[in-house]
């Protein structure tokens, strides 16, 4: 049942979380096809986002979360864009005891978006995988670019930062894969992106969340280089904490100054920015990694 935290909001978090660990598969890796088993990292960050207003409404309208790569962002965002798809992510009201009631939403409209259409595939294809090969694989039909149900209406489907082609949409839910991709191009101020500007695109998508009822948007992507860019805005936003409607998530190694001669700073470091480590993730391979990249890719 979803519920409240003891001296907290109410949250959808905890059905959300039972309803992925029921209907859905992994979609990558050593677990390919196996139940999908939430960690606890991903399960808080389920939790928040859901949070409710004493209203029923959404807390939020957008999600950022930062993380390296190999933490399972894009499988999370795949299973939650699923979930948003079928499961019960919508608050009907409130029980007697005071908890939330959870619902379907009607006509949810999901598009998965990334700087290309090679990599909105990659979170497009595990929501393919989760469906296709899991408890639901009877009540979607399953198609290269798109995943609509057999009864209702509804729609998840992919799309690229590629601007209008995404004009007037109206999403109940939007992911926007490693948004540090997403550069600008056109160098307007201000948020006015205009032409082929691949920042266009995602202001384009977020304004038409406006058209949907508790419609929200997740952010997800390894960090970036630029904090005059559309994803380092949202960091500098993200880290004041001045948007009360924007959750902000991101993992990172709380001394910005580390020597990587340093082989237990360099340990501590990356431990600290990485959740997944002692879970799906191997440290023994995180470090190797220093030998095989250059000193700023790693």
């Amino acid at each position: 049942m979803p519920g409240r935290p003891k001296g907290g909001r109410p949250t959808l978090g905890g059905v959300v979380c039972r309803w992925i660990e029921d209907k859905l598969v992994h979609a990558e890796g050593d677990l390919y096809g196996k139940p999908f088993r939430l960690q606890r990292f991903q399960r808080a960050f389920i939790w928040r986002a859901y949070e409710l207003r004493s209203d029923g409404h959404r807390r939020y309208r957008r999600a950022v979360w930062g993380l390296p790569s190999g933490n399972g962002k894009t499988e999370l965002a795949a299973a939650i864009a699923c979930a948003e798809q079928d499961g019960p992510v919508v608050c009907l009201g409130f029980n007697a005891e005071g908890n939330p009631i959870a619902g379907r939403r009607v006509s949810p409209d999901i598009p998965v978006a990334a700087a290309s259409f090679e990599q909105a595939d990659l979170l497009f294809g595990a929501c393919r995988t989760m469906i296709r090969e899991g408890p639901l694989r009877d009540r979607f039909e399953v198609y290269d670019t798109e995943i609509l149900p057999k009864v209702g209406g509804g729609r998840l489907y992919r799309v690229a930062a590629k601007a209008g082609t995404n004009d007037g949409k109206r999403p109940t839910f939007f992911v926007a894969d490693e948004l540090h991709e997403w550069d600008c191009t056109c160098g307007m101020p201000g948020g006015k992106h205009g032409g082929a500007c691949k920042a266009r695109v995602y202001v384009v998508l977020s304004k038409g969340r406006a058209k949907r009822r508790d419609a929200w948007e997740l952010v997800i992507s390894t960090a970036g280089w630029n904090l005059q860019s559309l994803l380092g805005m949202m960091y500098l936003e993200g880290k004041l904490g001045t948007d009360q409607t924007s959750l902000f998530e991101w993992w990172d190694a709380q001394d910005k100054e580390v020597t990587l001669s340093d082989d237990g700073a360099v340990t501590a470091a990356l431990l600290e920015a990485n959740p997944a480590i002692g879970a799906f993730l191997s440290l023994e391979n995180v470090l190797a990694d220093r030998s095989q990249m250059t000193e700023f890719e790693f």
